[in-house]
């Protein structure tokens, strides 16, 4: 991602940052000879004994820092930033890097916590909070999908293990099935099963201790596809790997209605110079009928349903928008505006450089969105005037429910660290169908 414009810059190389970070006056004269703005900083002058730059580094070849208040780092490509508060760390205290990967610069800002702001999209009303969050597992490879039932087990996918994994309330994880390519969400159907939407293979590497997933479509993809998982034998069929003709390409997320049919996005595949298209598809959970109802769209993934079912919420990724529809009945949707091309409503556009993955719709009819990059859960009212960023201590924050016996508890996957967290809600969550 490219710096922001208003960011003077200065380059200093990997080797001369890591002698940089000793606790030495060689730090201070880095400082001054190889970019002086950022002198000025007191918390400089003291640097910590410990440094996020000697971790990052084994990854990061050349770095780039910005005279910004939160002093960031960004890579020499402009991929990857780093920020560090170093404000907030004067003294001898160490950097933690699964706290600090967060983006806080002009592009891309989430506010303070109880602090309001105005969004660069339609003047709507921003907070951020930091929640309270309980580890229910972790080591788990890029866990997302998760569902919890009502005696407090929890299922969930695990993208990068390639498996169905069962969470039982003492936080043993065991894994039930391993259908291949890469589950990537899942849902439980009319029957009883989990359905699976499989994107048919993600490749991952390992950045800053955090596990990402890459942009490009693997060199074993396998194909998407809906596939039928027995919850208590692991036995997995594939339900839908086509519809009229068509492949499907990277199913992403599945929801179902009071119908027992289901709405599924597909999110698309990205080769060198290619990427296709994405879509909404509405399917019976028997494999007997399949049908394309939003055709394209740029990488949609969360999907959900108001609470009376008479709104479809969709989540792209890569514009960091969600859109909404009326639904009229199973799989049909009302008359949609031509400007779009796709017919729908935007409910909330973020500025900067913000990713949304699923979603997932409380009782009172809020969006909770799972954000990557501003690692934390989007939560938008259902008529889109308010905006809440609630941190995560991860900047790939990819799904979330709700679960508990009130349903005010909310599971989210922070998949970058592998681990599944719990906090409180606000309200209760919105019942499933099923």
């Amino acid at each position: 991602m490219p710096p922001a414009s208003n960011a003077s810059l200065s380059e200093i190389s990997g080797r001369e940052y890591m002698k940089a970070t000793r606790p030495s006056g060689r730090y201070r004269q880095v400082v001054s000879s190889a970019y002086p703005s950022l002198a000025r900083f007191p918390s400089l002058r003291n640097p910590p004994t410990r440094s996020f730059g000697s971790y990052a580094l084994k990854y990061i070849d050349s770095l780039k820092f910005a005279s910004d208040p939160s002093v960031c780092m960004y890579s020499s490509d402009g991929s990857s930033r780093i920020c560090m508060p170093l404000s907030s760390h004067t003294g001898r205290r160490p950097l933690n890097p699964t706290r600090y990967l967060t983006v806080r610069s002009s592009a891309c800002f989430a506010p303070r916590a109880g602090i309001p702001s105005r969004s660069a999209r339609g003047g709507r009303e921003q907070t951020m909070s930091e929640p309270e969050i309980t580890e229910i597992a972790s080591g788990l490879e890029f866990p997302e999908g998760p569902v919890c039932m009502p005696d407090g087990t929890i299922f969930c996918v695990e993208l990068k293990g390639r498996a169905v994994t069962r969470i039982g309330p003492d936080g043993a994880v065991e894994r039930i099935a391993e259908p291949g390519g890469s589950p990537n969400g899942l849902a439980i159907g009319p029957d009883g099963a989990g359905y699976v939407a499989n994107s048919g293979g993600w490749d991952f590497h390992e950045v800053m201790g955090l596990t990402i997933s890459a942009m490009l479509e693997p060199a074993d993809y396998s194909g998407g596809r809906i596939e039928r998982v027995d919850l208590e034998t692991g036995a997995v069929d594939v339900v839908y790997s086509e519809c009229d003709g068509n492949p499907l390409v990277g199913p992403n997320d599945l929801v179902f209605d009071a119908h027992g049919g289901m709405w599924f996005t597909d999110h698309g595949k990205q080769r060198e110079r290619i990427r296709t298209h994405g879509g909404v598809y509405y399917a019976k959970h028997d494999g007997s009928s399949i049908r394309e109802v939003i055709y394209p769209l740029d990488s949609p993934n969360g999907i959900g349903l108001s609470p009376d079912g008479t709104r479809l919420y969709v989540a792209e990724t890569h514009t960091a928008r969600v859109w909404s529809w009326d639904v009229t009945g199973p799989g049909e949707l009302a008359e949609r505006s031509p400007i779009t091309g796709h017919g729908g409503e935007c409910l909330v556009g973020l500025p900067g450089w913000q990713l949304f993955d699923s979603l997932a719709v409380d009782a009172e009819g809020n969006v909770a969105v799972a954000t990557i990059v501003n690692g934390g859960l989007t939560i938008v009212s259902p008529d889109g005037s308010s905006v809440e960023h609630m941190a995560m201590p991860d900047l790939l924050v990819t799904n979330v429910c709700f679960g508990g016996d009130d349903l005010r508890t909310a599971y989210v996957t922070l998949s970058g660290t592998g681990r599944l967290v719990s906090l409180p809600w606000r309200c209760p969550g919105l019942r499933l169908s099923y």
